[in-house]
């Protein structure tokens, strides 16, 4: 689609709210801080100065990178210890620069908090319900008074001074939950809710919703899930942010961000109303058809790229290609270039987009990360050597002029 027809068609959506009887949504936060606002037939980010902000972010900007299991020290660490003196104040300010110079604009989540005082606006991601779930299954039970109770004490400590911090865009609640259920297992979410022990809240949940919708335990279908997947998404979106906004009115709630293939329409009915925008990981290319659409028609929320990436394997970096998504996967640095003109131009066209984070700042390891999946792939901007990929990074230095 070319910047013509994207811009009529935005003129088309926007005539819609202006027809009699009809306005465009309200602004969405505090207008002294980062906070939404209705242009032109789709949302824009607007900073604490009153000037349009397009997010354009980088994940996971660390001294350490990942380390390897048993809290080894990662290959980047031992480099950019050698190559700083240990200074990790130096490395910061190249790690900033960097970015910077490349057109980034927005400090990702899971990075060093140091980098945050550094003037560039920045995100958060919570994790709210970590610890908390379900056996089997990356969910929590969201009726369980000990899911609250955990979710009570972390935000009790965001600090005072994030609080008024007018660089902090906004909090990501939690990351990538099962909203389908356990894939492997081929067990929806109320099956999963169901395999709960049978004094557990979620239990209940879910015996009072097969009973009410007259539905047979053993033989449950995805489409009878979907209901419950509602009540679930409902419970949980709408308890994280109340506590959020009693905690921080200031700041945007970006709510859970969603696994790639898991933005499921009960899902997006649940969090209506209790987010201030979608956020999604979004893996791969092309987009699947249709799920803009309907998050657009669902929410009508401002949408974020919580992440994205792509790896080459001429970096000699692994790839698990059983954990493969199409379009992730490429053979060298120049393709990755490619990739990522061809996943930001089809981006452009949703009108809702207010942002993008790429994933990440330092390749894996190649003995593999610490995380469970031990991923060793080539997500990075810069080697363990701290070394750029020029082809990407100059892509990117080109790009992301284009995107404001």
């Amino acid at each position: 689609m070319n910047f013509r027809v994207i811009v009529l068609w935005g003129m088309m959506f926007g005539a819609l709210f202006a027809q009699p009887g009809l306005s465009a949504p309200a602004p969405i936060g505090q207008q002294n801080f980062f906070h939404f606002h209705w242009q032109a037939g789709g949302w824009s980010l607007i900073d604490p100065q009153g000037q349009r902000f397009f997010i354009k972010g980088v994940h996971g900007i660390r001294y350490i990178g990942d380390n390897l299991a048993g809290g080894k020290a990662s290959p980047y660490h031992k480099a950019v210890e050698e190559q700083f003196h240990s200074d990790q104040g130096a490395w910061a300010r190249q790690a900033v620069t960097r970015i910077k110079q490349w057109g980034f604009n927005t400090i990702g989540a899971s990075s060093d908090v140091g980098l945050n005082s550094r003037g560039l606006p920045y995100v958060i991601l919570l994790k709210l319900s970590e610890g908390t779930y379900v056996q089997g299954g990356e969910i929590p039970d969201v009726f369980s008074q000990s899911w609250r109770d955990t979710v009570s004490r972390n935000i009790s400590r965001i600090t005072p001074q994030t609080i008024i911090d007018k660089n902090l865009i906004g909090y990501f609640t939690d990351n990538e939950f099962n909203w389908w259920g356990v894939y492997k297992g081929k067990v929806n979410l109320l099956q999963l809710y169901l395999h709960l022990p049978k004094a557990a809240p979620g239990y209940s949940k879910a015996m009072e919703y097969i009973v009410q919708n007259h539905l047979d335990a053993a033989h449950i279908s995805d489409e009878d899930a979907d209901g419950f997947r509602e009540i679930v998404a409902r419970e949980y979106f709408s308890y994280t942010y109340k506590q959020l906004k009693l905690r921080d009115p200031n700041h945007l709630v970006l709510g859970c961000r969603f696994r790639t293939n898991d933005v499921l329409t009960p899902v997006l009915r649940g969090m209506r109303g209790n987010v201030d925008a979608v956020s999604w990981n979004r893996y791969g290319y092309p987009i699947p058809q249709g799920t803009g659409t309907r998050i657009r028609e669902i929410t009508n929320l401002p949408l974020i790229i919580s992440e994205f990436s792509f790896a080459a394997t001429d970096s000699g970096l692994g790839f698990n290609v059983s954990k493969a998504v199409a379009g992730i996967m490429v053979i060298t640095q120049h393709q990755r270039s490619l990739q990522l003109k061809a996943y930001l131009a089809e981006m452009k066209q949703e009108p809702n987009l207010v942002g993008y984070i790429w994933y990440k700042y330092s390749d894996n390891p190649v003995q593999g990360a610490w995380t469970a999946s031990g991923e060793n792939y080539n997500w990075g901007l810069v080697d363990n050597m701290n070394k750029p990929y020029s082809a990407l990074t100059q892509s990117f230095k080109n790009l992301n002029g284009l995107y404001h």
